[in-house]
């Protein structure tokens, strides 16, 4: 299908072109850049991808045959994620062969409808999806990936997060290193993106944030318990005249108080239990994301008659592939907790009408050791206790796994619940 198909200059010109080069991997890629392919120290294009900024459309993206299974077309998407949050882009367009669809849907792109076929030129229908993104202006990590913009000119920079290195001979990133990158690093607030290009996760279809920012738009009085860093809430367009948050580990309150504060928006230390800070009945809308523990009955007593309380929740043996290799099997109890139905159940039993709940399992893959320590230090509930030290052994050996197999592969389970107060 594209034996011979060429990007010149003036295509890098008109359009956003970034892409990944590596060595020591037996890539050969003919790239038309000027005066040649290639680049020193035996580097080599491994893959590409083209942004279309209006309308937002990922108009091209190939990885090299010969480079295909070290993740690197993963890491070309979650690049491409973090460019489009940096330009303000919420959703990027996808019309692909048919034979990626599967691909594109791994990586968390949505199916949408179907491009019908255009003799002579195209002469098959073919899948359109789209990445929901949800632009924050905010620049991302973008590790391993470069623009290539003018005259021709291929940027690059090192594959770090797949452990490769353009000017290291090919010498693969060492578990003791990406370790302690990965312990370094702050792990305040709720921003993943540190593991832009190591980590994804498949997100949930009902797209939270918008739906949470649409009812925030509406609400004269909100309260978001358990608010974190504030990441979510700060990226509602519009919050409600009064808008109180809660959050109970200091370095988040300091986090989120920085980031609300200036949004008009009021952080409240509070300790997670029982009771909520307020008075009965001074809320119309409460929010959550992913809350540690939920206490119903303060929800519907803090909730004004008809109003709504909507959140995304944590689902039943979340990422219990990474758990269950660390702890070992859990029993059944332990695996079912978080059951939806037990929600439901809890919130009907505080008064409050269940008016939604949806159930989705997503797909979560790591693709470098680091990713794997940062994210067990940031989710502290998943391993409690853990720390390099104490399971440095068992760290190593899924090193030397995902080395091999190029990713490790887990299960996220979420659901989406709304309940209204009579």
């Amino acid at each position: 299908m594209v034996e011979g198909y060429r990007v010149g200059p003036d295509y890098i010109e008109a359009h956003q072109v970034f892409v990944a080069v590596g060595v020591d991997v037996g890539v050969e890629v003919d790239v038309e850049e000027g005066g040649g392919g290639g680049g020193r120290c035996g580097e080599r294009v491994l893959g590409f991808y083209a942004l279309v900024v209006e309308p937002a459309e990922l108009d091209l993206m190939f990885v090299a045959d010969q480079a295909q299974g070290y993740g690197i077309g993963r890491l070309l998407v979650e690049h491409m994620r973090g460019e489009a949050r940096r330009l303000g882009i919420e959703r990027v367009r996808v019309v692909s062969h048919p034979p990626a669809e599967g691909f594109y849907r791994s990586v968390g792109a949505r199916p949408v409808g179907t491009v019908p076929a255009n003799p002579p030129a195209v002469m098959w229908d073919r899948p359109e999806l789209a990445f929901l993104v949800g632009g924050t202006g905010r620049r991302s990590r973008g590790e391993g990936v470069k623009a290539a913009r003018g005259k021709g000119a291929w940027g690059r920079k090192s594959l770090a997060g797949l452990g490769l290195c353009g000017d290291c001979g090919g010498m693969a990133r060492s578990f003791e290193e990406l370790v302690a990158e990965a312990e370094a690093v702050s792990v305040e607030g709720w921003d993943f993106s540190w593991l832009d290009g190591r980590a994804t996760e498949e997100r949930p279809s009902w797209g939270y944030q918008r739906a949470m920012g649409e009812r925030l738009a509406r609400a004269s009085a909100a309260l978001d318990v358990q608010t974190g860093g504030g990441e979510v809430l700060a990226g509602a367009a519009k919050l409600p005249p009064v808008m109180v948050a809660t959050e109970s580990w200091p370095p988040n309150v300091a986090k989120a108080t920085a980031l609300l504060h200036p949004r008009g928006a009021v952080v409240v230390a509070d300790a997670d239990e029982p009771p909520l800070p307020f008075g009965d009945a001074a809320f119309d809308l409460v929010t959550s994301r992913h809350p540690v523990t939920v206490w119903w009955p303060e929800i519907a007593r803090v909730l004004r008659p008809g109003g709504t309380y909507f959140s995304q929740q944590v689902g039943p043996a979340s990422v219990f592939e990474l758990v269950e290799y660390f702890l070992g099997p859990q029993p059944e109890h332990v695996r079912r907790a978080r059951h939806p139905e037990d929600a439901r159940r809890a919130a009907e039993a505080a008064g409050l009408e269940v008016v939604d709940l949806r159930v989705e399992s997503l797909r979560t893959e790591f693709f470098d050791i680091g990713a794997v320590v940062y994210f067990l230090r940031k989710v502290v509930w998943m391993v409690p206790g853990f720390t390099v030290e104490r399971y440095r052994e068992r760290l190593r050996e899924l090193d030397e796994l995902m080395r091999r197999e190029g990713a490790f592969v887990a299960r996220t389970s979420r659901f989406l619940i709304e309940a209204r107060k009579a």
